[in-house]
């Protein structure tokens, strides 16, 4: 970057800070000492330290609506006991609230010793089950939206391992997509949190996970939030830890462990990594890995050839254990063999 251009970004950050620290003493009458962007400085959320050393998120979001539904989805959660973050102050658009720690659950996985990782994941599907409960003794069915009901959003979903055929120049075999679909349709939605990566958890000081982020909130299966958790390029690819956690808690996120709700996990699962593949590839788009301390630590889709690799590893396991997608799990190999020679 030149010097001008250093200049440039530092008055852009220094007038952030000056905006930012006005707005959280006019909602919560406490002063600011410093701004800091975990995400980078382009996030909607930074963390303000304040004058006597606390820690406070603020957030933006772009529709006052959506910062409603949030306040008032994580007001009622923690009544519930939920392992979400206390609402400190809404303004409009503007939230204020608890830092539930300064290690995203994602940073925290990648960084422990492999003893340590089913750990971390237990205790992430574990929070995740509270949640669910939480939201079930809030009545908060029917009060957020329905996600994914509209047969245009399953269309896509479905069609998501053509896309990414159509991305390598490998054709996806050809799939039951109207049966895809059906298995798709959620006939009694459930309160979720939606959008549940690791990088939207974060490690607190008790060991415990809570989850930030609940703009996307809404009601679909309870096992969606599962599938968007093991699901993700930051979460680990370990078949034994999986299988223990799918025996062990699959009836919390069902009321039953019937094969029917394994099967369907599987399903929506793998068509859930080839969303999260069609991103990375998408961003990447014939150029360079981007780097992975860079995406990590900001919380970027994993633009990296190991996590690429790992999700479609995972990927073609799922889909062998789907009775719709089985015909994927030897061309996920395929896709394998040629992302690494992308």
């Amino acid at each position: 970057m030149t010097k001008s251009g250093r200049k440039t970004a530092a008055l852009e950050d220094g007038e952030r800070f000056d905006r930012l620290s006005e707005k959280f003493l006019a909602l919560t009458g406490r002063r600011a000492v410093r701004v800091l962007f975990p995400g980078g400085s382009s996030r909607k959320s930074a963390v303000i330290v304040t004058d006597d050393g606390d820690r406070l998120v603020i957030t933006r979001r772009r529709h006052e609506g959506r910062a409603e539904l949030e306040a008032e989805v994580l007001g009622q959660l923690k009544r519930q006991g939920a392992p979400v973050p206390e609402i400190i102050a809404r303004d409009g658009k503007w939230i204020v609230q608890e830092n539930l720690g300064n290690l995203r659950l994602s940073e925290a996985i990648d960084a422990a010793a492999p003893k340590q990782r089913p750990v971390l994941l237990r205790a992430a599907v574990e929070s995740l089950i509270a949640l669910h409960q939480a939201g079930r003794r809030a009545g908060l069915v029917g009060r957020v939206v329905s996600i994914g009901k509209e047969p245009s959003w399953l269309e896509t979903l479905a069609n998501m391992p053509v896309r990414i055929g159509e991305h390598l120049k490998i054709p996806a075999p050809a799939l039951p997509h109207q049966a895809i679909m059906a298995q798709l349709v959620i006939k009694q939605p459930a309160f979720i949190k939606w959008d549940a990566r690791p990088g939207n958890a974060a490690l607190r000081d008790d060991g415990t996970v809570g989850w930030f982020d609940w703009e996307h909130c809404g009601c679909r299966s309870p096992l969606d939030d599962l599938a968007w958790f093991l699901g993700d390029e930051w979460s680990p690819d370990e078949p034994e830890t999986e299988a223990i956690l799918l025996d062990g808690y699959l009836a919390d996120f069902t009321g039953n462990d019937s094969s029917a709700a394994h099967d369907y996990l599987m399903t929506f699962g793998t068509l859930h990594m080839c969303v999260r593949l069609s991103l990375i590839l998408s961003r990447k788009d014939g150029g360079e890995w981007w780097d992975r301390d860079y995406c990590l630590g900001g919380d970027k889709i994993g633009v990296t050839l190991s996590e690429a690799i790992t999700v479609a590893g995972r990927a073609a396991r799922w889909s062998a254990a789907s009775r719709l997608l089985a015909s994927l799990s030897p061309w996920f190999g395929d896709v394998a063999e040629r992302i690494h020679e992308l």
